[in-house]
């Protein structure tokens, strides 16, 4: 009878995922990977990153090099790096790394290349305690001779790996640089910057944004759609941010809210992130119920509205 119960009690544990939380509560490391986890560190090219739960990877950027151009044609870059798990169990690399790659200050986005799916991203499976796994991922560049940074975090942004890269004469060769060789990024020229609205949040970082233009275009199923374009930038930050973590924008026809619709090559930003200081643009779309009704686009932050317009699509006037 005791076997039975304690069967009963190991799968009544199973189906509700209680073994994790079990694993997490035993592990010695949960607590010490928690106070690492706080901890400031940069680390150059490789170092551990910590989390809670008793997770931690050590990461290694190991090459940047040109990609193949992606399937509009434009230039990548390939990223290779490794993940190593610390922890004493399974674990997807993405519960503990954040990694961006930019140019000039701006996450570059990332990039559809013939024959590769997506699956060594950080999210494609989980890693074995001990065992390392080989990372890749392509990005779109902005240009073939900024220097390309890279950097891996923990969630709370205190632990950090980096590496940069540098073009060679040709372009068609990226070299390893001195991360503190990566030249500033251009700053807004704040006094030029005629904002619409601007977010003011509770630990001092300020979101400022402008509507530069709403126009019609189609998608790839030449269905018209409404397409705004917002400029940002961010005040006293110190990791990268992006327009969405601070403010929402909505179009709506009469009482419909509108879908959004993707624009390939130039919604990057909708989800792009930036350094402090840094101009940015956001692309929203929206798919059309028609074209003769007006559309009300807003922009809200924490269910404020800070600013809207009106749009008539027959005629293409911002009202």
């Amino acid at each position: 009878m005791l076997t039975i119960i304690a069967m009963n009690l190991v799968g009544t544990i199973v189906s509700h995922g209680g073994l994790d939380s079990i694993a997490d509560r035993l592990d010695p490391n949960t607590e010490k990977y928690e106070q690492l986890s706080e901890q400031k560190t940069i680390n150059e090219t490789s170092g551990n990153l910590y989390s809670y739960g008793g997770m931690a990877l050590t990461v290694t950027i190991k090459n940047m090099e040109v990609g193949p151009t992606d399937i509009n044609g434009q230039p990548t870059v390939k990223v290779t790096y490794g993940c190593r798990n610390l922890s004493r169990h399974a674990i997807y690399p993405n519960a503990v790394a954040d990694s961006i790659v930019t140019q000039n200050g701006i996450e570059l986005r990332k990039a559809v290349v013939t024959g590769y799916n997506g699956n060594l991203d950080l999210a494609s499976k989980k890693i074995k305690s001990g065992e390392t796994s080989e990372k890749v991922s392509y990005h779109v560049l902005s240009d073939m001779q900024t220097p390309i940074a890279m950097q891996v975090s923990n969630f709370r942004h205190k632990n950090l790996v980096r590496s940069a890269f540098a073009f060679d004469g040709s372009n068609e060769t990226l070299t390893r640089i001195d991360y503190s060789d990566v030249p500033e990024a251009p700053k807004v020229d704040k006094a030029a910057f005629v904002e619409d609205g601007r977010v003011e949040e509770l630990n001092g970082t300020i979101l400022h944004f402008r509507l530069d233009s709403l126009e019609i275009q189609q998608n790839d199923e030449d269905e018209p759609l409404m397409v705004a374009r917002i400029s940002w930038y961010l005040e006293n930050t110190s990791t990268y941010e992006t327009f969405s973590y601070h403010a929402s924008v909505n179009a709506r026809q009469g009482t419909e809210t509108l879908d959004q619709d993707y624009l390939y090559g130039d919604d990057s930003s909708l989800i792009l992130r930036a350094q402090a200081d840094v101009l940015a643009t956001s692309i929203y779309a929206y798919e059309l119920d028609d074209e003769r009704t007006s559309v009300k686009l807003t922009i809200e932050g924490d269910d404020t509205v800070l600013f809207e317009k009106d749009f008539e699509p027959s005629s293409g006037t911002v009202v």
